[in-house]
């Protein structure tokens, strides 16, 4: 009886991780508003990643409280934490 009752509270645990995950997106630019292409986007502590568009679009999944990481070449990355569904990011030149 007990080993079924682990069972189903590890499976609700498991369910509701993954209905809390949802589809973050947003757009990246620079300090002059140009969209960036080819910023790669990370959940922190995780091999969850996206990298942005010609038009510097991204979406990635990931829940509320995650920390996405913004890095790309000659700009100081960024950590955002998600609090939305809709996470634009202004980067900054090194």
């Amino acid at each position: 009886m007990l080993k079924n009752y682990l069972i189903l509270l590890g499976f609700c645990f498991g369910i509701s991780n993954f209905m809390s995950a949802q589809t973050v997106s947003g757009t990246v630019v620079d300090e002059s508003s140009m969209p960036l292409p080819g910023v790669t986007i990370v959940v922190k502590g995780t091999t969850t990643g996206a990298v942005t568009d010609f038009d510097g679009n991204y979406s990635i999944s990931a829940s509320n409280g995650d920390i996405l990481v913004f890095s790309f070449v000659g700009f100081d990355t960024q950590e955002i934490t998600v609090t939305s569904n809709v996470v634009n990011v202004t980067m900054k030149l090194v």
